[in-house]
Order: C-alpha cells, then structure tokens, then sequence
C-alpha cells in the first residue's frame, strides 16, 4: 500500500534519493524525544535503517506488516508491506538498498 499521492517529488526524484546527500547539515545525537512514530497496530519487532545514507527506516511489526518510514523530511509512513500472517521476526536491505527480504514467525 502507497501512503502517498506520488512517488517522485517535485524535481522528479524518488523517495529513495537521500535529500541530506548534497546538504551539509550536522549530524547530532538529539537530548530528547524528536518525533514518535505511529502506524503498527502491534508492537515492532525490529528497525533498519536504508543503507548508506539513513533517511529512510524500514519497521516490522507484530502484526505482520513491515513498513517504509520517512525519517527526514514528512516523517510518515511511506508504504506498507502486507504478506506475513504473524509477526515480522527480522528485515534486511541489500547493500545498495534496491530491495529488503523479511522473515516472520509464520512458517513454523
């Protein structure tokens, strides 16, 4: 599922394009709560960033879906993943971020 109306923005890029690459903005360890994330109707199982740069955060959630978050700019869910019939145990991203594979607890 698509949370968003389109998936390029205004200058034609992708969500996967890292807005922070030709920026140079300071990293910073934050002292307080930024921003809190609301969408599993669970709890999570695990998070990933999205390799190399980590603008975006992939999410699986006991409720068996995995889901594409935002973590720059709209700080939303992106798209959801639906597939699992039980909880999500575990994501990983390919090195260069074009896909991810998810395992759950549904096979056993």
């Amino acid at each position: 599922l698509l949370h968003r109306k389109e998936i390029y923005d205004y200058q034609g890029r992708s969500f996967l394009h890292d807005p922070l690459r030709d920026s140079d903005l300071p990293s910073f360890i934050p002292k307080k709560t930024l921003h809190t994330y609301t969408g599993h109707n669970k709890g999570v199982q695990c998070i990933r960033w999205f390799p190399p740069h980590g603008h975006l955060l992939l999410s699986g959630g006991l409720d068996g879906k995995v889901k594409l978050w935002d973590v720059c700019a709209q700080r939303d869910v992106i798209q959801t993943y639906i597939g699992h019939a039980k909880a999500v145990k575990d994501l990983c991203f390919s090195n260069d971020g074009a896909r991810f594979v998810s395992a759950g607890f549904d096979r056993f």
